[in-house]
């Protein structure tokens, strides 16, 4: 009996208390099943306005580029406010669990990547590049310009100075770089699903 006692009084006290400030179960909500479709959501929208601020940042304002380095700074800007956040959601019953925090930034952390350095800042000038800057000197015209066709990079040369000079008022040529964008999207759809096959 008094064994049993013991065992008794040394589980309870030795069980760590996972009670959070608010009286909730810490490890009730750690272990919770992530709800994909809100995680995604937050997300998504979180996704959306990080690739909005690194080129409103980095074209317009002309600063520091926010989707360089391993941790961006412009995710971080997005992330920690999420997390300060989280507390006061909880007292409503709508805060993110830990699962579904966690894919909400490697969601955002995509957009780093794809519409910072690590895609669209060297995809996109390398499409209209041997174009813009072929010179007699260089004889780009003759070397490359053959060999490209349409549907891998617009070739008109209005919409290529308008690339590098802005439109001046005029509307962004869309209907030209539909077709390359759309081109060049199928292999890197494909290197992400490989990357998430090896994964």
């Amino acid at each position: 009996m008094l064994d049993e006692r013991g065992a008794s009084v040394r589980r309870t006290t030795g069980r760590r208390n996972t009670t959070g400030p608010d009286g909730s179960d810490g490890a009730a909500i750690a272990s919770a099943p992530v709800r994909m479709g809100r995680a995604l959501t937050v997300g998504v929208v979180g996704a959306c306005l990080n690739a909005y601020l690194l080129q409103y940042v980095g074209l317009y304002m002309l600063g520091s580029n926010l989707g360089v380095d391993y941790l961006p700074i412009g995710v971080l800007c997005l992330f920690v406010p999420l997390i300060l956040l989280n507390p006061v959601l909880r007292r409503f019953g709508v805060a993110l669990r830990r699962g579904e925090l966690v894919v909400a930034y490697v969601t955002m952390l995509v957009t780093g990547a794809i519409g910072g350095s690590g895609l669209a800042a060297r995809l996109i000038p390398s499409m209209v590049a041997v174009f813009y800057f072929a010179t007699p000197e260089n004889d780009w015209e003759s070397t490359f310009h053959g060999y490209m066709p349409d549907w891998i990079a617009p070739q008109d040369a209005d919409v290529i100075h308008m690339f590098y000079h802005g439109t001046e008022g005029a509307p962004i040529p869309w209907g030209d770089w539909l077709l390359p964008l759309a081109t060049w999207l199928v292999p890197w759809i494909g290197m992400v699903c490989l990357t998430l096959g090896l994964g």
